[in-house]
């Protein structure tokens, strides 16, 4: 996984907005003693890298963009929260 990020603030008076970007790439392949949850259903990378290995699974690649936007008031802290995960 890698990500990278962007922001632009900008100010009106007493207040301000961000534009923030969360960008990410990730070249998934099938790596031995690896696993994930999909659905509730536990997928271990050595199941999958066989397959790989017979030629019926390949790599690819995750890319994503996750755009937010944020006000606040001078002086006052923003309530924006963002819960990827626990």
């Amino acid at each position: 996984f890698s990500g990278w990020s962007n922001a632009t603030v900008v100010r009106t008076g007493n207040s301000f907005s961000m534009n923030f970007d969360l960008h990410y790439f990730d070249p998934y392949n099938w790596n031995n003693g690896q696993e994930f949850t999909s659905f509730g259903v536990d997928v271990k990378d050595d199941f999958m890298a066989a397959f790989h290995k017979q030629g019926l699974a390949r790599e690819f690649n995750l890319v994503g963009l996750l755009p937010l936007k944020i006000t606040w008031q001078a002086g006052r802290q923003s309530d924006f929260l963002v819960k990827i995960r626990d």
